[in-house]
């Protein structure tokens, strides 16, 4: 757990963020919640991709490539889509549609900040 933070502005952009680990976690992400934390988000790893088929809620979603800067910002994805398959994307960030500032946009960097426990 950790939070996700927009390193241009230094806004948390989730306070909640998780980075989901192995190949179960990422399959299944998000498919079957019917709510989500608003200061949520869920880092899907090793991804270019991701659907939103059985996820109740519109996602906006941030692609990064391996040094965390944003390669594409898909906001409020419908659910039961197909989103945009985006080149040399190994990270999408997925958070409740609306949380992204229009300020976050290609070239910026996305930084997570693991919380110490």
């Amino acid at each position: 757990m950790g939070s996700l933070v927009h390193q241009k502005t230094g806004t948390v952009l989730a306070p909640q963020a998780t980075i989901a680990e192995g190949f179960f976690p990422q399959l299944i992400g998000w498919m079957g919640k019917q709510t989500l934390r608003p200061d949520a988000a869920l880092g899907i790893g090793s991804c270019n991709w991701v659907h939103t088929f059985f996820i109740a809620l519109p996602l906006d979603l941030v692609y990064c490539d391996r040094d965390g800067r944003i390669l594409r910002v898909v906001r409020a994805v419908a659910p039961n889509r197909l989103a945009p398959w985006v080149l040399g994307a190994t990270m999408v960030w997925e958070m409740v549609a609306g949380r992204i500032p229009e300020t976050v946009v290609p070239g910026d960097v996305l930084e997570f900040q693991e919380t110490l426990q």
